[in-house]
């Protein structure tokens, strides 16, 4: 971050204590403070926060119906089947719900380890792309049927249900035909909130002027007075709110001026102070219903807290994870990474290769859209990690400029497998970001994450700013007793679904047939009770026998989905870098393109850990050779480089430097080589 403020003026307290007795009154009239010496709260006892201890108190006892979760994940194939299988769920009883789809459905199913995988056929209904509103209310209105009757009143599924005890005070808002409608649907019917209609042209990608933003913001605040009677302060009928349709992103007018729009959804008229917090959930109907069953049904099992930052003085030792790692540590078995000799992109791989195995990754980082720096190194898009679903809390400037485009880091984290994701869409300056200790206190209060990350208006930029929350606004970490509820093995709505099993491996099948039995047995595998017909090893065989060639068109997706998932789970990356390149690069799968990169990051910073000159430099080549990775190719030839650190190896880096320029004279990574051609070099006439 650019801005870097001075440290504390303690004249400055008394006011900072008025603040925060002001924090939660609607009626108080204060603008952003801008402090030139500020010191952020540490835990909760500082009087600017302390109010979240009984907040959480009152949340608390709101939680709504505790329900029973069925051992089983259910897959579907279309949205009208979606909502039938959403109705399905009652009061007492809910189980995940995905759609067929390879690339999301492993990683969720890996990681809830069902006793069985079930399927419930096509609708019945017409198989329309888009069912009406009212139909969508339905679904989510049968959701909350009691078992004991589900003939019985129910509330309508867009106001607060009744009769449920104190539900969580959260609504869910969202539009036909938004490509996130679906997870709407699981959020509302999994917390017992109302899904709520906000019709909006303006789109995601345009940027409204701070009218506009005002407006568009008085929408919801409209929806919300129309429903409960006491909204306007926090601890009251509505404090989450859940922004999942095809809105506008970012309000403001030249680029660096943009901030975001979530963020004014929820505060007071003419007023910097929230009475509600917001998440924007992203995606089309497999994404955004991955992210939302996720939330609903899955808790890390633990954490990791990489500082890229110097610790040694202020504003940056703030920000060290040390403490916050201990902290944290009692609730969640959490690692950190800190230190000139770890934080470095070395480190960085060394911690999340070959996949990122922690379900919450706090990350202090600088840089753009699509590169971070930690310490004196550099990181790309392209060395953000496969992960299984996780949380990720990143201080960046200018992380989540964009989050629906992959190539950026929010995006590629979401993309890889984050349901959560914090940072920012724009220049926030450092003290924007609550340090890693104050949010890991209040982590391990249990309140939900985004509450741990948002600043109050007692705090620096606590105004509507330029942070975002992408996910569920009510996720949280469960204590451990709530999250270890012991799970129901049978539900009597879903008895006679079709529950997926093994089939044999087809003797003489053509592709198409081994592909399908390949699909339906590494589906059928992922069920913690699942028996196995054939050896071990006869997927990834059979799956690798497969001409790719051969497949119909439309199979072609899913093989190369399954394929990815299979063979990175099998620990065999060096045949899957092949069998990718392989691919023609006009036919390459956007998942495609982007494995190639991780894949090709980590055979370069592999090579480079262990110190192989000659091994780093044929990655280097290989991805030269490519087009994939513009960052990672800028970034490359310094990282190689460091490497040639004797007479023949810078011989022999300056030959390969000067044939790739010679090569390929006017690829846009010519520039970088060309500096490193010039620093090696001069290296070279000065060593002896």
């Amino acid at each position: 971050s650019k801005q870097v403020l001075t440290w504390p003026d303690r004249r400055r307290w008394w006011w900072v204590a008025l603040l925060s007795v002001v924090i939660l009154d609607p009626n108080a009239t204060s603008g952003q403070q801008k402090p030139v010496d500020y010191v952020p709260p540490d835990s909760l006892d500082d009087p600017r926060i302390a109010i979240f201890r009984r907040i959480a108190k009152v949340w608390e006892a709101r939680s709504g119906p505790q329900r029973k979760v069925i051992d089983q994940v259910c897959l579907v194939p279309d949205f009208p089947t979606y909502l039938q299988a959403i109705a399905s769920w009652d009061e007492e009883h809910y189980f995940p719900i995905l759609f067929d789809d390879v690339e999301t459905n492993f990683r969720f199913i890996r990681a809830f380890k069902p006793a069985r995988i079930i399927q419930l056929p096509r609708s019945t209904d017409p198989a329309v792309a888009e069912p009406a509103w009212d139909k969508i209310l339905d679904a989510v209105s049968a959701s909350w049927a009691k078992e004991s009757d589900p003939n019985a009143y129910r509330p309508p599924g867009d106001t607060v249900p009744k009769g449920f005890g104190p539900t969580q005070p959260g609504m869910v808002f969202s539009a036909p035909g938004a490509p996130m409608l679906a997870g709407a649907v699981a959020l509302a019917a999994g917390r017992f909130q109302p899904l709520i209609r906000i019709d909006y042209p303006r789109k995601f990608a345009e940027t409204l002027q701070q009218a506009e933003t005002d407006s568009f913001a008085a929408l919801f605040t409209a929806k919300v007075k129309e429903r409960v009677t006491i909204f306007d302060r926090i601890g009251d009928d509505c404090d989450f709110l859940t922004i999942a349709g095809d809105w506008p992103y970012a309000t403001g007018g030249d680029d660096y001026s943009r901030y975001a729009v979530d963020d004014r959804i929820g505060r007071l008229v003419n007023s910097p102070f929230r009475w509600a917090y917001t998440g924007r959930l992203l995606g089309d109907a497999k994404q955004s219903v991955y992210r939302a069953m996720c939330s609903l049904f899955l808790q890390p099992d633990s954490a990791v807290l990489f500082n890229g930052y110097e610790e040694k003085s202020p504003p940056w030792s703030i920000y060290s994870t040390q403490a916050a790692a201990i902290r944290l540590d009692t609730v969640l078995r959490t690692g950190q990474v800190a230190g000139f000799n770890s934080t470095s992109i070395d480190g960085w791989h060394e911690t999340f290769d070959p996949f990122n195995k922690f379900g919450l990754v706090m990350i202090n980082s600088s840089g753009s859209p699509t590169k971070f720096n930690i310490q004196t190194t550099e990181g790309s898009t392209s060395d953000i990690p496969f992960t299984i679903p996780s949380a990720v809390l990143m201080i960046h400037s200018y992380s989540a400029t964009d989050p629906t485009d992959p190539d950026t880091i929010a995006g590629r984290w979401l993309a890889n497998g984050a349901f959560v994701y914090f940072g920012s869409m724009e220049e926030p300056f450092l003290q924007s970001f609550r340090p890693p200790l104050l949010v890991a206190e209040i982590i391990r209060e249990h309140l939900p994450l985004v509450v741990a990350v948002r600043a109050t208006p007692a705090e620096a930029y606590g105004k509507p700013w330029r942070l975002v929350f992408l996910g569920d606004p009510l996720y949280r970490l469960k204590p451990s007793a709530e999250a270890r509820i012991p799970r129901e093995s049978s539900f009597g709505p879903t008895a006679n679904w079709l529950t997926y099993s093994e089939p044999d491996r087809p003797t003489n099948g053509s592709d198409p047939d081994l592909f399908v039995w390949t699909l339906k047995t590494a589906l059928t595998r992922l069920q913690s009770k699942a028996e196995r017909r054939n050896d071990r090893d006869d997927l990834v065989d059979t799956l690798l026998a497969i001409h790719r060639q051969r497949l119909p068109v439309d199979f072609l997706p899913l093989y190369d989905a399954l394929l990815i998932d299979t063979l990175l789970d099998a620990r065999k990356r060096s045949t899957l870098k092949s069998r990718l390149v392989a691919i023609p690069a006009k036919d390459r799968s956007p998942l495609v393109r982007r494995t190639l990169e991780t894949l090709m990051a980590m055979d370069l910073q592999a090579a480079i850990i262990r110190k192989d000159a000659r091994s780093a430099r044929t990655a280097w080549s290989e991805l030269m050779r490519s087009n994939l990775g513009a960052e990672l190719k800028r970034q490359a030839s310094s990282r190689v480089g460091k490497l040639a650190d004797t007479l023949l190896r810078r011989a022999d880096w300056i030959s390969l430097l000067k044939a790739t320029i010679r090569d390929r004279p006017k690829a846009p990574e010519v520039e970088s080589i060309t500096t490193e051609l010039k620093r090696v070099e001069a290296e070279a006439k000065a060593s002896p």
